[in-house]
């Protein structure tokens, strides 16, 4: 695609017409807008050719970004050994892949950090996929929110206990953090249909990937720099993460909501 303004046209208009859908459309677009808005910072460009009214405004409604307060009632509602997982997603904007890979070794909870070195996805034939992050920034780690130690610390109890009434001794440090049954690896699906049913019991439509995003928006309304927001993501750049959410911040209606589960994360 030519950078110009009429390349820009004819790679959006082909992406509408045979793209994923109007709303992936406009995230796409608006990602392209960002990287050359840097690129002209930059003098790469002398303008930015994306000047197409409306292309980043997406049509289809968003899914609402659940609430901390909702975070917490669905923490109450779902089995007692996911409360940390739905916490640790929401409060630390972690994928499902990785808080399913995630091990004890990785879960520092004297210096209050989480590690993610690689993830855990399900294989087009049915088997587990263990490997590294899709990209380099996907490593990384994070600081936790006390609220989130503190549950991290139960359920390590709670793990101990049910062990040691099965004579089974305490885990190693390579234990995964969220077994499954008879403490073996969780199939994604299973994982997500387990959120699926504690979601609707509660009367909300979220998804698990639902949570990555009230992170992200508490972040945001927090006034934390995009590029400190992206890399705790696990995103390969600031722009990636302005054409996931930037609308959050120059809309109102996503900033109020956003601050409104700040002024609600538990210390």
């Amino acid at each position: 695609m030519p950078l110009t303004a009429d390349g820009v046209r004819r790679w959006h208009a082909d992406l509408v017409s045979r793209g994923p859908g109007l709303s992936t459309a406009a995230k796409c677009y608006r990602l392209l807008r960002a990287i050359l808005n840097t690129a002209v910072e930059d003098h790469h460009l002398v303008a930015n050719p994306c000047t197409i009214r409306g292309a980043g405004t997406e049509s289809a409604p968003e899914r609402p970004v659940p609430t901390i307060g909702q975070v917490y009632e669905l923490a109450d509602a779902i089995a007692p050994r996911y409360r940390a997982l739905v916490l640790l997603a929401a409060l630390g904007g972690l994928r499902r892949g990785e808080l399913l890979a995630l091990t004890r070794q990785d879960v520092d909870l004297l210096h209050r950090t989480v590690t993610i070195r690689v993830q855990r996805q399900e294989g087009r034939s049915g088997e587990m996929v263990i490997g590294p992050p899709k990209t380099a920034a996907g490593r990384r780690t994070i600081s936790l929110a006390p609220s989130v130690v503190t549950c991290l610390q139960e359920h390590r109890k709670q793990q101990l206990e049910h062990r040691m009434r099965l004579g089974q001794g305490r885990q190693a440090d390579a234990a995964l953090v969220f077994p499954g049954d008879e403490d073996q690896p969780w199939k994604p699906d299973l994982l997500t249909n387990a959120f699926g049913r504690a979601m609707a019991s509660i009367g909300l439509p979220h998804r698990l990937h639902s949570l990555r995003h009230t992170h992200a928006s508490a972040l945001i309304a927090s006034g934390m720099d995009i590029l400190t927001i992206s890399r705790r993501l696990g995103h390969t750049s600031a722009a990636l993460t302005l054409g996931v959410y930037g609308h959050l911040i120059s809309s109102k209606d996503g900033a109020a909501a956003a601050i409104e589960a700040v002024l609600k994360l538990p210390t």
